[in-house]
């Protein structure tokens, strides 16, 4: 039921409360103050949420929302950590019962799983973001995550470095001289396994030394495709290269353009390091064939999860120099 006051000011004030939180609508006259209020009811009567519906539904509605203001590839983390562990466990409580104790209990349980700190630091990211959304549309009074503590980090763990000599012996593994290369222009400019697999020959400025970083490959679902954004914004970034590089970079071009002519219905996309059709490959691919060629080395465990990021992080602490 609405309250009406006349204030000291001389301004009149209708509350009234909706879904548990009061509004206040404010007017020179009754009939103004009226009129506002029910411009608001209208408005809200266009909203098909309230806070009766399941957490599950609300979380098809903030991931379409989300969708607009970040990349397919982190879209596609969110939804895999949504469908994995917030939807089973709490898509069944409606909006109103999701409370600050419940989504502790949920939280806790997750950390005393195998689950990696990190990952239940994203759950409550996640969770926090999807449900400060329910409050900006006054579906709810409070945020229930307010409340709860992050999750504490783990420490970071030791970054195993190759050595020069295994870096070689590594480089010298590798039979194919198209991966030879890649993995060549990998370590000469640090480039993550989606931004070299990105880098198109428009990238590559032969006269001045340089490329640019701006269009990486991201796998979402089970396709390949080429973003139009990079990781974050430091990630558009132009880089400086030596003589040996661009000499390795002429070599691949070389073969890419060999492989374009002989290949029936080959697909040009301008890629530095295509697939035999010419499509973009999977990061994924990079992944696997640096953990194959790795095995051969002494301490293979370093290319059991970020192989190229090894070699980049040895090749830019110790300035190391490949020779075939």
């Amino acid at each position: 039921m609405a309250r009406k006051k006349k204030r000291a000011d001389g301004r009149i004030v209708i509350t009234k409360t909706y879904n548990g939180k009061r509004k206040f609508f404010y007017g020179a006259t009754t009939a103004e103050t009226e009129r506002k209020r029910e411009a608001y009811e209208q408005e809200q009567s266009k909203n098909i949420y309230s806070s009766d519906i399941l957490y599950d539904e609300w979380l098809d509605a903030w991931l379409e929302y989300a969708s607009v203001n970040i990349s397919p590839s982190t879209l596609k983390s969110y939804e895999c950590v949504v469908n994995a562990h917030l939807r089973s466990e709490l898509g069944q409580y409606s909006l109103a019962e999701i409370t600050s104790p419940l989504l502790r209990e949920f939280l806790n349980k997750k950390k005393d799983s195998s689950l990696s700190a990190r990952s239940v630091e994203y759950m409550h990211t996640l969770l926090k973001t999807s449900l400060r959304l329910t409050v900006d549309d006054d579906l709810l009074i409070k945020k229930p995550m307010d409340k709860i503590k992050k999750i504490k980090k783990e420490p970071i763990k030791k970054i195993v470095a190759l050595t020069q000599e295994q870096v070689n012996d590594f480089l010298k593994g590798v039979d194919n001289q198209e991966i030879y290369r890649l993995f060549y222009v990998a370590l000469a400019t640090g480039l993550r396994r989606s931004e070299i697999l990105g880098l198109r020959w428009r990238d590559i400025d032969h006269e001045n030394k340089m490329i640019t970083v701006d269009e990486p490959v991201i796998k979402v679902g089970t396709k390949v495709i080429i973003s139009k954004t990079t990781k974050n914004k430091t990630s558009n970034r132009t880089l400086y290269i030596d003589d040996q590089t661009i000499n390795i970079l002429r070599q691949q071009r070389k073969s890419v353009l060999e492989r374009q002519l002989k290949t029936f219905g080959y697909i040009d996309n301008d890629l530095v390091f295509p697939s035999d059709s010419g499509n973009p490959r999977s990061p994924d691919w990079v992944s696997r064939t640096a953990t194959l060629h790795g095995k051969k080395l002494v301490c293979p465990q370093v290319f059991l999860f970020t192989p190229c990021g090894t070699l980049m992080q040895r090749y830019y602490s110790s300035q190391v120099y490949i020779s075939r």
